[in-house]
């Protein structure tokens, strides 16, 4: 519909983005791998002309959950520079999941909604990072996850993450672009809502710090090491790792 409406307003060819990505924590022990097709419509610089108002994204996607798989759409909104990001993802997943009181996993689909706010103010030596998220998933089965030790079949999940970047220095690349090295601290805090029983408790809830390199060892790609420790009860108090990788083209 909005690519019709762009097209319909004299808007340039949608500009293909493609991004992949991936990553393993250990605590809980999860791991991801997420591929994304999208295109900018160019509605908005059609419509208002180029500026800060930047432009519509449209776009669908693939994400490998180690025991299921999830295929979604996701709407963005992009200021430009990207200093604000809104973006909705509504997707459905379909893998071998426990039923609460079963040992054997079983087929089983859930279906998600996410709404989130990205807002970085990016400059020369500092980066502030804010990511607040709000995400409703509805099961068609009472899910009994070891993993987050959790029984629960509808859940509403809200989370916000504040880091603070100071930049390092400039590393070498492969690539045009020139590559940073970036250290952060962040802090996380989320809460869990059993939507046929109310609260069950804030999660996720941790400090963490890492290092994270743009553009290296070539261009577009993004690493990311990050060290944390967890107040949150469940799944696990303690510390824990993030290890993600990120590139597009």
């Amino acid at each position: 519909m909005l690519l019709a409406l762009a097209f319909l307003v004299g808007a340039e060819p949608p500009a293909l983005v493609q991004s992949q990505g991936g990553g393993v924590i250990t605590n809980p022990v999860g791991l991801f791998l997420r591929h994304d097709l999208a295109v900018d419509t160019g509605l908005l610089p059609s419509l208002l002309g180029a500026g800060p108002w930047g432009d519509i994204r449209v776009g669908a996607f693939t994400q490998y959950l180690v025991v299921s798989t999830e295929f979604g759409a996701r709407l963005s909104w992009l200021t430009h520079p990207e200093l604000l990001i809104l973006s909705l993802e509504a997707a459905s997943d379909r893998g071998l999941f426990r039923e609460k009181g079963d040992l054997v996993r079983t087929s089983h689909g859930r279906t998600r909604l996410t709404a989130q706010a990205l807002v970085n103010v990016k400059l020369e030596r500092w980066w502030l990072y804010s990511r607040s998220t709000a995400s409703v998933r509805l099961r068609d089965f009472v899910e009994q996850d070891d993993l987050q030790n959790v029984v629960v079949k509808d859940e509403l999940t809200l989370e916000q993450a504040t880091a603070l970047f100071t930049r390092l220095t400039p590393l070498k690349s492969l690539g045009r672009a020139p590559a940073q090295l970036w250290w952060y601290g962040e802090y996380t805090l989320g809460t869990l809502v059993d939507l046929n029983a109310g609260p069950v408790d804030a999660r996720p809830h941790r400090l963490s710090t890492g290092l994270l390199s743009e553009h290296f060892p070539a261009r577009n790609i993004v690493l990311n090491l990050d060290v944390f420790w967890s107040f949150a009860n469940n799944p696990h108090p303690g510390p824990g790792v993030v290890v993600l990788y990120g590139f597009s083209f």
